[in-house]
């Protein structure tokens, strides 16, 4: 079964996700990306690095997509990079748009869930496209929300993008 990877509109992260998702290979993963995920992607020329790729766009409020999960053509649901805003919907039960309800239906279907936070640990440095650096430190609120997403039944939570590729090649090989 494929990979349903969501990407959200974070920037940290992301060019470690699109090498990932590459190294996988579009016989392996569908994309889905948010509307800011979007933004970022065609900022950064990411789209065009995914060319060969299924991409699901967020067009829709109803979102239709969420009836490939139940036909049963994914195995595994990936969110990431996932934003401090996606995590909190994700933890609050909100489901308003495409990723989020992804995430809701694959829990409600028990599919096993992976998530990569970009406010996982207390700081980052993060750099910008222009090369200029920022050290970044994680809120309180976002602390609690990702506590409680590693809480959630089915869903682990990862800390790096290292760790990330390490298990859904593991989830990739036990399925074939």
């Amino acid at each position: 079964m494929k990979v349903a990877w969501m990407i959200t509109g974070a920037e940290y992260f992301l060019s470690n996700c699109i090498d990932i998702i590459n190294r996988l290979g579009p016989s392996k993963v569908d994309i889905f990306i948010s509307r800011a995920a979007k933004e970022i992607m065609e900022r950064y020329n990411f789209m065009e690095k995914l060319k060969d790729f299924k991409i699901v766009e967020d067009r829709s409020s109803s979102s239709p997509e969420i009836f490939s999960l139940f036909a049963g053509k994914y195995g595994l649901l990936v969110v990431a990079p996932a934003t401090s805003n996606t995590v909190a919907k994700f933890v609050m039960g909100i489901s308003d748009n495409l990723i989020t309800t992804m995430f809701a239906q694959a829990g409600k279907l028990r599919m096993p869930i992976f998530v990569l936070p970009t406010d996982a640990k207390d700081e980052i440095i993060f750099t910008t496209k222009s090369g200029k650096k920022y050290k970044i430190w994680r809120r309180k609120v976002d602390k609690e929300n990702i506590q409680r997403l590693s809480e959630m039944e089915g869903v682990k939570l990862f800390l790096s993008p290292e760790e990330l590729e390490e298990e859904v090649t593991k989830h990739l090989e036990k399925d074939t």
